[in-house]
């Protein structure tokens, strides 16, 4: 495959927008005069087309067992807590680490929210998203079951003082 493509085809990749998948091709479409990966979704099997050069802020690899068990590992620790000049401010601080690609930053993001005492409900709707697609991407890449490794997130983040 070209220099110009990041991904291959074969490659499992993670986006925020639909999860987990895999590159089937990789296509050219004339009208928009650009290239597009088509990738499959794992969960609904549907097929996706994102742009190569939205790619880098759109996807990004799965994450490998090295790479998970080191982000298992930041749930244990104490969080840095981040100070908002209004819940407003807080919510769409949140809303937008949703849609962060950067695993650390996403991992960083679920632990912060889980340590605020006065979460509201658009909060804890994030949350509960947050801890679904890390736990999605976790259990794939230890082949364990997602209830196993959301109930290890939760236990690792409620250990911490």
């Amino acid at each position: 495959m070209s220099n110009e493509f990041k991904f291959n085809i074969g490659d499992s990749v993670y986006s925020p927008k639909f999860g987990l998948g895999k590159v089937l091709k990789v296509d050219f479409m004339e009208s928009a005069d650009t290239h597009f990966y088509v990738i499959e979704s794992f969960v609904n099997h549907t097929k996706l087309m994102v742009p190569v050069q939205a790619s880098k802020k759109q996807l990004r690899w799965v994450a490998t067992k090295e790479e998970v068990s080191k982000m298992l590992g930041l749930f244990s620790r104490p969080v840095e807590e981040q100070s908002f000049e209004s819940k407003k401010d807080r919510v769409k601080f949140f809303k937008t680490q949703q849609k962060n690609v950067i695993l650390k930053e996403r991992v960083s993001a679920l632990a912060q929210l889980h340590s605020i005492k006065d979460k509201g409900k658009v909060e804890k709707e994030i949350f509960q998203k947050m801890l679904e697609d890390i736990s999605n991407e976790f259990s794939h890449v230890l082949e364990l079951s997602e209830t196993e490794v959301n109930t290890t997130i939760v236990q690792n983040l409620s250990n911490v003082a």
